[in-house]
């Protein structure tokens, strides 16, 4: 009789160790095919805030808590300061800081830095995975899937930016949301997270969707069971419809009640992390620049001044290259819309209480990020994991409840097709990612300026104008010592001078001509700095009779000559 008990017991061993294996393979195989692209194929960064970041980490808590930023001249910065990622730089600060004490490189790209916040992506992503009960020999279709379903989600993903914290973040949510479903925690637990993200992220608002879909699916959900057990309580025998007339009244009541608590404390937590944040207040002044004006600026369409190209409305070549993502949302419906049919003798209460709400909540969710997408392309970052984690959590709730899946999904066969998609998409993903950024030019440090600045003697102080805005993240990176005129990003500079931003907006496009001296009256200083990528802006710039200083293969440093002309500042011409 032992020698079977024995036997059980080392069976039982090894299932665990199998469960283990999976869930660690479901890590690590998408964050390998992550890294075998950097690794293999980025010459550069991919992102040209990447050098921002690493510069302000690098810079230490001396510099990314202060309130004013002395080397901007024109923006809220100068006078306002608010890092927007804080939690973010201080967690690249630790990596870099170990990173120097191993003796690893450090120059870009910095390989180890970004993958170590896709680390943080894809784990958040398999842990919600895990508790939402999704079979675990499966999650690393689900994983791998997260990171070769959209080419765009894709190239987000790798690049060296706090949106993958965020991430990270609303996955953590979604799945504590589950978890504490019906307990005490799950209010501390979600003014933790609203805490964090403030924090962490420069719209740490982006928590409040999940927070809303699960406390509406939960308030609905509770409600249901409320009118229910109340109406068995009371002994009633009326038929169904009459319950359906008289129970949603209290009951919805109840719902929308606890539905408010779960955002409320995302609120609470994300209003005490501003509050309590060390540079407040500067912290709701810049959020309301970041997360209003910039929104405003890009769905309005003006074109008053250039915002990142991430913001912009995709066209149909956009969708075609990032379609599988609507079409997992597609079967995501297909099985939501199974879960939530009744038959007819059903009231709308028993239905609500059939309805899963984890699976509920993010339909929902998935449903808002996915329609916000033609409005910018930005929203793809929380559609991919959305649409994904909604397919497993209304796949297990499917499974629990015993309903036969939709025809479309049904049988052994469709998962083997699907597994084997899976597989060759991924394949596909190395293939053509790897070639795509082997071919891409990118933008590195500015060394070999740097070094010119130290040979010319420019002392230290001086103001380098930066006409492009994006241009202040490799000098920021390459050449601290200096100051510059616009910072991260246009709108910090618009707020403050924004007849002075759309002047200089306009001559760099060929809309206005200036004079050298007007030019030097916008920008305040006789130098002016402008990458390789920009030849149209350099040779509107030398147009004027500015002298070139310095070309290089990192780009151009000029000299604005005094001019005597100084009539008709700002008239409006053509390239």
């Amino acid at each position: 009789m032992s020698e079977p008990s024995h036997k059980t017991s080392a069976g039982k061993k090894a299932f665990r160790f199998s469960i283990r294996g999976e869930i660690v393979a479901a890590v690590l195989v998408p964050l390998a095919l992550l890294a075998f692209v950097r690794r293999v194929a980025f010459k550069t960064e991919n992102s040209v805030d990447a050098y921002y970041h690493a510069a302000v980490a690098d810079f230490g808590p001396s510099y990314y808590t202060a309130k004013t930023i002395s080397h901007l001249t024109m923006s809220v910065w100068s006078d306002g300061f608010s890092d927007k990622e804080l939690g973010y730089h201080l967690m690249l600060s630790g990596i870099r800081g170990l990173m120097r004490s191993a003796g690893l490189e450090e120059k870009p790209p910095f390989n180890i830095d970004a993958l170590f916040f896709d680390f943080l992506v894809v784990l958040s992503f398999v842990f919600a995975c895990v508790v939402f009960g999704v079979e675990r020999r499966n999650i690393i279709f689900f994983s791998v899937a997260l990171v070769v379903i959209s080419p765009f989600f894709t190239d987000r993903l790798l690049m060296l930016r706090p949106h993958n914290l965020s991430i990270a973040l609303m996955l953590v949510a979604c799945a504590v949301f589950h978890a504490a479903r019906g307990s005490r925690v799950v209010f501390p637990a979600a003014f933790t997270l609203g805490f964090a993200s403030a924090w962490c992220y420069s719209n740490p608002h982006f928590l409040l969707l999940p927070a809303l879909a699960f406390g509406i699916a939960d308030g609905l959900s509770s409600g249901a069971d409320s009118a229910s057990s109340t109406s068995r309580s009371s002994g009633s025998s009326i038929a169904p419809c009459a319950v359906s007339k008289e129970s949603p009244s209290p009951a919805l009541r109840l719902a929308w009640s606890k539905a408010l608590w779960l955002p409320a404390a995302v609120l609470a937590g994300i209003a005490l992390g501003y509050t309590l944040h060390p540079q407040f207040p500067n912290t709701f002044s810049n959020w309301w620049i970041q997360c209003v004006e910039v929104p405003w600026q890009a769905l309005t369409g003006s074109e008053t001044i250039a915002l990142g190209g991430e913001f912009n409305r995709p066209g149909m070549v956009w969708f075609a290259k990032n379609a599988l993502p609507y079409i997992v949302f597609g079967a995501a419906a297909l099985i939501f819309a199974k879960l939530a049919e009744r038959r007819d003798h059903e009231t709308r209460i028993s239905a609500l209480r059939r309805m899963d709400p984890t699976a509920a909540a993010m339909f929902a969710a998935a449903a808002v990020v996915v329609a916000a997408t033609p409005l910018g392309m930005r929203a793809m970052e929380y559609a991919c994991p959305f649409v994904l984690l909604s397919l497993a959590a209304n796949l297990a709730a499917l499974k629990r409840v015993s309903t036969p899946p939709p025809k479309a999904f049904g049988g052994s066969g469709f998962s083997s097709r699907l597994k084997l998609l899976i597989v060759v998409l991924a394949a596909a993903f190395v293939v053509f990612q790897t070639e795509s950024y082997s071919k891409r030019s990118g933008g590195g440090p500015l060394t070999d300026f740097a070094a010119y600045t130290r040979r010319s003697g420019i002392p230290p102080g001086t103001v380098i104008a930066n006409l492009a805005w994006s241009d202040y993240p490799f000098l920021l990176y390459s050449c601290p010592e200096y100051k510059y005129i616009s910072g991260m990003d246009p709108m910090f500079s618009y707020s403050v001078a924004p007849g002075k931003v759309v002047a200089l907006e306009n001559f760099r496009r060929g809309k206005l001509k200036l004079t050298p001296k007007e030019l030097k009256n916008l920008v305040g200083t006789k130098y002016l700095f402008l990458r390789k990528i920009y030849k149209r802006y350099a040779k509107i710039v030398r147009g004027i009779g500015c002298v070139v200083l310095y070309e290089g293969p990192d780009g151009w440093l000029f000299e604005i000559p005094s001019s005597p002309r100084s009539k008709s500042s700002f008239r409006t011409g053509s390239n």
